[in-house]
């Protein structure tokens, strides 16, 4: 398995994923996948969910937060970002019942959508390593595994206080 975070990106605008894609590829820490439709995405992603999932809100066939919802009947704690060209006060409360890590407005800012997806790949990395951890939990690599998930929540700590 390689060590890249894997990161799942689904709009229906080509422009703006192949954007999104290219901005995201500059770093080399990122495998990134892109689909325009969000149904095909579901079916790619329901057995083998990335690090991070960002979505747009609103695309015809199927919606972001009905496709996280959907992804996360597998991967129940699946982080996502979500961006929208217009965010309403019903969307945002949908968004943060699924627990969604961020609402960006299109049109977004890189440093914005950059910063917004480090933490959200880590904080995807880092639930998986918790799930290996509760299935073994003699394993001799716990120690360093938890060292990292408190990093991870620092870092998340710094974010919400920024």
């Amino acid at each position: 398995m390689s060590d890249k975070f894997r990161i799942a990106v689904v709009d229906d605008e080509l422009e703006l994923l192949d954007n999104i894609i290219c901005l995201l590829e500059e770093n080399k820490e990122y495998q990134v996948v892109g689909f325009t439709d969000p149904v095909e995405a579901l079916r790619r992603l329901r057995d083998e969910a990335p690090d991070l999932l960002i979505t747009d809100i609103s695309m015809p066939n199927m919606g972001g937060l009905d496709l996280l919802a959907s992804l996360r009947v597998n991967v129940p704690d699946l982080p996502a970002i979500v961006l929208s060209a217009y965010v309403d006060v019903d969307s945002c409360l949908k968004a943060l019942r699924l627990g969604v890590m961020d609402v960006i407005e299109k049109p977004y800012k890189n440093e914005e959508l950059l910063d917004s997806v480090a933490l959200g790949a880590r904080v995807g990395r880092a639930r998986a390593k918790i799930a290996r951890v509760l299935r073994d939990p003699n394993s001799n690599e716990n120690a360093k595994i938890l060292d990292e998930l408190y990093d991870c929540r620092q870092k998340m700590f710094e974010k919400a206080r920024s």
